[in-house]
C-alpha cells in the first residue's frame, strides 16, 4: 500500500476533477462549461454567467480569452457585444 492509499488521497498529478494551477485546488472546465460559456459571453450579464457556472469573474475572462471571446461596450452604453477573433496567419 502506497502512501496515498493510505490517507485516501491523490497525489499531485493524478485524475481528477482538480488540476492544474500551482496551489492544486483549480476546478477543470468541463464540455458543458465550455459550451455555455461560448454561446452566452458577451451576451448575459457577468453576474449570470459567476452564479450559472460557479466560476469568479476572472476565471469566466481567462477562459474565454482562450477562445478568442471578447465582450464589450458599444456605443458608450454597458450592453456588452461578442467579437470573435480571427485566427492568426502563420
Amino acid at each position: 500500500m502506497s502512501i496515498w492509499e493510505a490517507v485516501n488521497i491523490k497525489p499531485r498529478g493524478g485524475r481528477s476533477t482538480y488540476g492544474g494551477g500551482g496551489s492544486g485546488n483549480v476546478k477543470r472546465w468541463t464540455p458543458k462549461e465550455d459550451a455555455l460559456l461560448r454561446k452566452w459571453y458577451g451576451k448575459k450579464p457577468i453576474r449570470w454567467m459567476i452564479k450559472t457556472l460557479k466560476r469568479s469573474k476572472a476565471a469566466i475572462h481567462t477562459r474565454a480569452g482562450k477562445f478568442g471571446l471578447h465582450a464589450y461596450s458599444v456605443g458608450g452604453r454597458n450592453r456588452a457585444r461578442i467579437h470573435q477573433v480571427p485566427p492568426a496567419h502563420p
